[in-house]
């Protein structure tokens, strides 16, 4: 019985996910008073680029392992944080647990300060990207790109092909994808290694006009 629990408990979750994004994603309202639109091109994180933005999150790309053949890669940078953060989840086959990590960085360019790795049970891996792949498709697509706020990048790789967003956590539509994400996350790795905050800033340095 706690077997089939923990089976059932996270897809109920992602479910529930997954009507919110419906319900966000699908509402103009919420659409037009996006802070920030959504850059796509067909490449991996840590693609070779000038932009001062993507140079950054190249390097928090770097910290994690190489790219797999089938998984999801994601960073944020949250600008009133003292850390940044990395996040891998790589697809195994043949019904082997998915394996994950994250990487929580010093602001200041030093070494990773903690890296947590994790196994995600196969149902749960499962659901999670049946969830983002049925998301990416909607988002709107635009080269303009607020850098207040959190910047952050999401690439997604099947078949060893990359395609990469990127974006604003303050952007609403972005918003379904980054709670499966912290989701994903906090039912496996130590609390402390994820920020309370959903846009991945420590309370503590949050600046007084932005709401907790």
């Amino acid at each position: 019985m706690r077997k089939l629990l923990g089976i059932i408990v996270p897809l109920a979750i992602l479910v529930g996910l997954t009507l919110a994004a419906y319900l966000l994603v699908n509402d103009p309202r919420e659409a037009r008073d996006a802070k920030a639109s959504t850059a796509y091109r067909t490449a991996p994180i840590d693609n070779p680029t000038r932009d001062p933005l993507r140079k950054g999150q190249a390097r928090l790309a770097h910290t994690l392992a190489p790219a797999p053949l089938d998984g999801l890669r994601f960073v944020a940078q949250p600008s009133l944080s003292d850390h940044a953060y990395a996040f891998q989840i790589a697809v195994h086959a043949l019904g082997a647990p998915a394996k994950a990590v994250l990487v929580v960085t010093p602001r200041d360019g030093g070494r990773p300060r903690e890296r947590y790795r994790f196994n995600v049970p196969r149902q749960e891996e499962r659901a999670f990207f049946l969830l983002v792949d049925s998301l990416l498709p909607k988002l709107t697509r635009d080269n303009g790109m607020d850098v207040d706020g959190t910047p952050a990048a999401l690439e997604r790789i099947a078949g060893g092909q990359s395609r990469t967003w990127t974006t604003n956590l303050d952007n609403p539509e972005w918003q379904p994808i980054n709670e499966a994400i912290r989701t994903l996350i906090r039912r496996h790795a130590p609390s402390e290694a994820l920020p309370a905050e959903s846009d991945w800033h420590e309370a503590a340095v949050r600046s007084p006009g932005r709401s907790t």
